[in-house]
């Protein structure tokens, strides 16, 4: 199994192994420091529409394929070993549009979405089996890939909605050959993102 762990052993400076911690994990594809980039300059005139919301910050981006909420650390050498089982070959992110959840109404959050997202469906897909092997039980809602722009929070994204229909936006691409198990915790308000564990893409 070709895994590679960024972070092995423990997750904190100092902090000894304890099976008991709960972490709050996911599963995602990083975004190229580039793509980020160019996503961050193409969001400005959207920014300025809707200057109250919370806009997302661009080392927060990312495309995430399961959310598995707080796990026992106990349980990561098994998400490795399954994570590490999942075959399918790399693929080109290619990402143009814009969403919104929900579909209709008032706009709650607003994202990007994929030109063509059969190849991130069938990776989740893929994960998905692997976790079932665990006992995860599956998704209620369905897959929508997608990176997260902004969320309304205390403001509006109300002013964006009429622009969502008509806006077909390209924000850019990049080659796909890995994905990642990552750890979210808060720090100083915010959360960061921590990878655990790099899994190699290969059919």
């Amino acid at each position: 199994m070709d895994v590679r762990s960024p972070s092995a052993g423990p997750t904190k400076s100092g902090d000894a192994y304890c099976p008991a911690r709960s972490m709050r994990l996911f599963v995602a594809v990083a975004l190229e420091a580039a793509l980020r980039r160019e996503i961050e300059r193409l969001r400005v005139p959207l920014m300025t529409r809707a200057p109250d919301a919370h806009w997302s910050r661009p080392e927060a981006w990312h495309l995430t394929l399961r959310f598995l909420g707080e796990r026992p650390e106990s349980e990561l050498p098994a998400l490795h070993g399954a994570l590490g089982q999942v075959r399918r070959p790399p693929f080109r992110l290619d990402l143009r549009g814009l969403g919104a959840f929900p579909a209709r109404g008032r706009p709650r959050t607003l994202w990007v979405g994929l030109a063509d997202p059969r190849s991130a469906e069938l990776l989740s897909a893929a994960i998905e089996d692997q976790l079932a092997a665990l006992g995860f039980a599956p998704e209620a809602r369905p897959f929508t890939p997608h990176i997260t722009l902004a969320s309304a929070g205390q403001g509006s994204l109300a002013p964006l909605r009429a622009a969502l229909d008509p806006l077909e936006p390209t924000w850019g691409a990049q080659h796909v050959g890995e994905f990642a198990l990552f750890l979210s915790r808060p720090v100083r308000g915010k959360f960061t993102y921590q990878r655990l564990a790099v899994f190699p893409l290969r059919a």
